[in-house]
């Protein structure tokens, strides 16, 4: 979209040279400069358009949708509800350790391996067991007549032949290598919200700062603009300013994307990440807001 702006602006200017060299008023290199120009913005709008084209058909094979849903024009533009501030460092590491699904997952694995060994050394203390039961005896010749049984039997092998101590070695080993994936689990847990911390941080910085450049630069255009239709200005400056104008214009929007992207992140690493939770934290935009 911003190319096709600035080619419109293009050619607008270009029109512009040409009656200034009809007029003798131009420079001959003035047109050659203005038409050079114009044809390095259709080639970049062209590789852009590819470029475009291939996200798209990348974006349907995601979403398994076909090409025509994935379209740019039929995708809604997201923006986040509330940008002003980014998380709590330590409310944020407090969620992720209580919703983190691959922390709880090595977490419920470290108390499996700690309930397997102790009941691998439970197997040195003797097996009592309590039996009971209910016996109806008789014969075809007289009546049946019922009675209880009970008893306590006691069992402990004395030799094993090692098998005893080889398997609470065993237990003890898969607690300890499940309670260290625990543990790292916990690292990475921390790493993965720093990194998102410092994306959304890092994003939420550059979205402030570009929007102030996008306000100044459209200033600059503007005065550019006027100092070329009162002959104090060139058409190198007011072009150059046009350009930076439309790459801080595109860096602002990558950077938004950005923002909404680690945000994303944030609560996927803290187990947040829910169709509710988007729904409450992102909101569409019309085409026409900024």
């Amino acid at each position: 979209s911003a190319q096709d702006q600035q080619l419109t602006t293009l050619a607008a200017e270009a029109d512009r040279v040409h009656r200034l060299l009809a007029a003798g008023r131009a420079a001959r290199v003035e047109v050659l400069r203005m038409e050079a120009t114009v044809s390095r913005a259709h080639a970049d709008r062209e590789g852009t358009a590819a470029n475009l084209d291939v996200a798209e058909r990348d974006l349907a094979q995601l979403a398994d949708v076909p090409v025509e849903r994935a379209r740019a024009n039929a995708l809604q533009p997201l923006r986040l509800r509330d940008s002003t501030a980014t998380p709590d460092r330590e409310a944020l590491l407090a969620r992720a350790r209580a919703a983190n699904p691959d922390l709880l997952q090595a977490q419920r694995g470290a108390d499996a391996g700690r309930a397997q060994l102790a009941a691998a050394r439970a197997t040195r203390f003797p097996e009592l067991r309590l039996q009971g039961s209910y016996v109806d005896r008789g014969t075809a010749f007289a009546g049946f007549k019922g009675e209880w049984q009970a008893g306590v039997q006691l069992n402990y092998p004395l030799f094993t032949g090692g098998q005893r101590t080889s398997t609470i070695r065993r237990a003890d080993a898969d607690a300890r290598l499940r309670a260290e994936q625990a543990r790292a689990a916990g690292l990475q847990l921390e790493q993965n919200v720093d990194r998102a911390l410092g994306a959304a941080r890092e994003a939420h910085a550059r979205v402030a700062a570009l929007t102030t450049a996008v306000a100044q630069f459209d200033e600059v255009v503007r005065i550019r603009r006027l100092s070329l239709e009162t002959g104090s200005g060139t058409q190198t400056d007011y072009l150059d300013a046009e350009t930076e104008l439309l790459r801080a214009r595109a860096s602002l929007v990558d950077a938004r994307h950005a923002e909404i992207a680690a945000r994303v992140e944030l609560a996927r690493v803290t187990g947040e990440l829910t169709p509710d939770w988007l729904a409450a934290a992102l909101t569409a935009l019309t085409r026409e807001q900024p």
